[in-house]
């Protein structure tokens, strides 16, 4: 009896983190609502909360609801487990009572709040945006300016402990009795025993790797099971191939380190580690060795958790081993290629399922880093892996390259009469777009200052490849003259392929005498800037802890405002007015998250035509047209410089607005190039010709400010130039000729001789090697 005892209690470590998964992630997960008992809403507004941690990645997880006077109660689904404390952001409603608050859980209900468990009876609380007081059995939210709207916090037990005591009993209940069937399977089918160890080893690695990593909450019932099931075929590869558990071991552990490896770059960068960032790995040694690592104490735990049942494995194996006795050769052979074809079945069927190939991975940073919350560490990494690669075009071959090159001269002559600018000042200003574009009302004019730029100015409508996010494609297209329409969806080229020194506006004026600088008033590995800048040939980068040391930052928005960068940016412009320069800037202050007014000044146009608009359509239009404000007097203060001046501003993108703002403003799309268009102008303080309504893509951006700048061109932006001349637009969301005829994408154009030299040259440029008389020009 005894012993056997001891086997169910050794069948129980085996059972229970297998329990947990189908409990926790499948049929039963700790996700609450909360039904929220409102009375005397004045005004008919909107409330947003995040039904996660406030995290870098809670903007994926807000919900939106009606908040006005016909509400008497919100039911809001689906809260993390982890999250204590609710943030409700409300607008448009000067007051507004709160008579109650229930917890529920698969509509079980665990607790009813009253007013006074949140501020107790007759107490007032004043803040920033609001005055809550307890009064009459409700809790009563005085706002004090209700175009800006207010935030309230709750923090109540909205998961009591008996819950999740009984909970997580269940559970144990649940893998005792199941411990006990599968003891009385094991002793008849001792192989069974090991199988099943094997399965549970990789599914509490897993476990222990979400815990420390905060991904818990997050990973969904269907992605668990797919991580699960590419480690578990990988473990069994390696079994069969070597010795019988030194597969499951080694996947473990190697899983484990992977974890916690991200775990401290996750800290550091707020992106998880993807297969680009082992092919800089010598710079990340370099970047990383002056940080301390210190694992907290998630950490050790899971490391234990994974050693305790590595060591369990290994006992398991070797008294299975003693009871089986001797095996033959044959049979040992036969459970080998048995093993093997698991495994390689299990590999087919995961790539090949709808789960696999509905994975996102590829993604700006925050995208990024939900996809590894919520799809998962291994499947994430793998799926850039499959993803990253591209394809040598058809027809391709170094001869055919060096032909290309025959066709154009060693640089183009320029006029020895014109003005060369020795100042460039580039900017890509965050989110900037012109709305109207898409059908806004045209009075709402929060760019009057660009509206007004005429003399010496170019300026219209640049075409990207991204909205919402992605700014890094934007500033590669817009440096390099390289397009994403031929690297296919999901690539961002400075976190995959900008590696090694590559062409850019950069590294040309870098040749021609200019000094090079680099602004971001962010964190310098944003994008894996401070790795790509060097590469494509600027001397100088300077991040936020420049900035900070320079003086006070200004902030708009809860970000540094466009006039942060440009102060600085012009005191190092004064620092190096010794000789030409080149300074390349890209701003935060527009960044996502338009929910919330905080500091943001309402633009007068926005008050006056505009005041219906979804608040986060008005707070992103107030911020342009600070912005607007602020390349103002950028631009005032080089208009009378005597030395020759160039500014370079432009947009990366379209804001990331809610779908109801965009259902509101969308309203004259004609097409999928309507929703990828920035704002673009190009200014001199000298005479140049002027231009309006032009329609370009950034990919073109080098070839314009050579050219407005009376610059030679290498061969290179030659084809450019022959290639803007047929088809102005060409970006990985469609392509325009120079008819206005629209294609979708650049596979409709592909059987253009123009199309697909520019396809073979940049493939060269980028995954191949390439001639440098591409890039030279002749000084003579």
């Amino acid at each position: 009896m005894q012993n056997r005892i001891k086997r169910v209690a050794l069948t129980l470590f085996i059972t229970l983190p297998l329990v947990f998964v189908l409990l926790f992630f499948g049929y039963f997960p700790l996700h609450y609502d909360v039904v929220l008992h409102t009375d005397n809403v004045k005004g008919e507004g909107i409330c947003q909360t995040y039904v996660c941690p406030i995290t870098g990645v809670a903007a994926f997880y807000k919900v939106a609801f009606y908040f006005g006077s016909e509400l008497e109660k919100a039911t809001i689904k689906g809260y993390h487990y982890d999250v204590s404390s609710i943030t409700l952001v409300v607008s448009d409603v000067s007051e507004f009572d709160i008579t109650g608050i229930d917890s529920y859980i698969k509509g079980l209900h665990l607790r009813s709040f009253s007013p006074t468990d949140i501020l107790p009876d007759g107490e007032v609380a004043e803040g920033n945006t609001a005055i809550m007081s307890s009064r009459d059995g409700a809790l009563h939210v005085d706002v004090k300016d209700p175009d800006k709207g207010t935030t309230v916090n709750f923090s109540l037990p909205f998961i009591p402990g008996w819950f999740l005591a009984v909970y997580f009993a269940l559970i144990l209940l649940i893998s005792i009795l199941l411990a006990v069937v599968f003891t009385y399977i094991f002793d008849r089918f001792e192989g069974c025993r090991l199988f099943v160890m094997h399965a549970a080893c990789i599914a509490i690695t897993l476990l222990s790797g979400c815990f420390f990593c905060g991904s818990l909450s997050y990973v969904t019932y269907k992605n668990f099971l797919l991580n699960w099931l590419f480690l578990f075929a990988i473990s069994l590869l390696m079994n069969a191939l070597t010795f019988p558990i030194l597969g499951t071991v080694v996947t473990m552990l190697f899983t484990t380190f992977w974890y916690i490896a991200n775990y401290f770059v996750i800290t550091l960068r707020n992106k998880p580690i993807m297969p680009a960032d082992l092919k800089a790995i010598g710079t990340a040694k370099e970047v990383m060795g002056g940080y301390t690592f210190v694992p907290d104490w998630k950490i050790i735990l899971g490391a234990a958790v994974v050693i305790f049942y590595s060591v369990l494995l290994i006992i398991i194996y070797r008294k299975g081993k003693t009871e089986e006795g001797q095996i033959n050769k044959k049979k040992a052979l036969l459970k080998r290629l048995i093993t093997l074809a698991i495994g390689i079945v299990l590999i087919i069927v995961g790539i090949n399922t709808k789960t696999f190939k509905g994975l996102s991975s590829f993604a700006w940073d925050l995208v990024l880093l939900k996809s590894f919350h919520e799809e998962g560490m291994v499947t994430t990494f793998l799926k850039s892996a499959v993803n990253s690669g591209v394809k040598r075009p058809e027809g391709y071959s170094s001869e055919l390259i060096n032909d290309y090159l025959s066709e154009y001269k060693s640089s183009t002559a320029i006029d020895e009469k014109a003005v060369q600018p020795t100042n460039i000042i580039m900017v890509m200003n965050e989110a900037f777009s012109d709305l109207r574009v898409v059908g806004m009302d045209e009075s709402i004019d929060v760019m009057p200052f660009i509206d007004s730029l005429k003399e010496n100015t170019i300026k219209g409508e640049l075409s990207v490849g991204v909205f919402g996010g992605g700014t890094c494609n934007t500033e590669f297209e817009g440096l390099t003259g390289n397009t994403l329409a031929f690297l296919g969806a999901g690539a961002y080229p400075y976190t995959e392929n900008v590696t090694d020194s590559m062409f850019s506006l950069a590294s040309y004026f870098k040749n021609m005498g200019y000094s090079t600088d680099a602004f971001h008033v962010n964190e310098p590995q944003n994008w894996n800037r401070n790795m790509v800048y060097p590469n494509l040939g600027f001397d100088s980068f300077h991040s936020i802890k420049d900035f900070e040391s320079y003086g006070e930052i200004t902030s708009l928005h809860d970000l540094p405002a466009d006039i942060t960068d440009y102060r600085y940016m012009e005191a190092i412009d004064n620092e190096n007015s010794a000789h030409p320069r080149f300074l390349f800037d890209v701003t935060m202050q527009n960044h996502s998250g338009y929910e919330r007014w905080l500091d943001v000044e309402k633009a007068e146009t926005v008050a006056e035509n505009g005041n219906d608009l979804y608040v986060d359509t008005q707070v992103y239009l107030s911020l342009i047209k600070a912005s607007d404000d602020a390349v103002k007097q950028l631009v005032e203060t080089y208009k009378d410089s005597e030395e020759p001046t160039m500014i370079i501003f432009f947009g990366d993108h379209q804001p990331g607005l809610p779908g109801a703002a965009m259902d509101e403003i969308y309203t004259n799309v004609q097409s999928q190039l309507d929703l990828y268009r920035s704002k673009f102008f190009i200014w001199t303080n000298y005479d140049t010709e002027e231009q309006s309504d032009v329609q370009v893509s950034a990919n073109y951006l080098p070839l314009l400010i050579l050219e407005r700048g009376n610059f030679p061109l290498p061969p290179y932006v030659q084809m450019l130039k022959e290639l803007h001349d047929e088809f102005p637009i060409i970006s990985s969301q469609g392509v325009m000729d120079k008819e206005g005829n629209i294609y979708t994408g650049v596979a409709e154009v592909m059987d253009n001789p123009l199309i697909k030299k520019y396809q073979h040259i940049q493939y060269a440029n980028m995954f191949d090697k390439i001639e440098p008389a591409w890039f030279e020009i002749n000084h003579k």
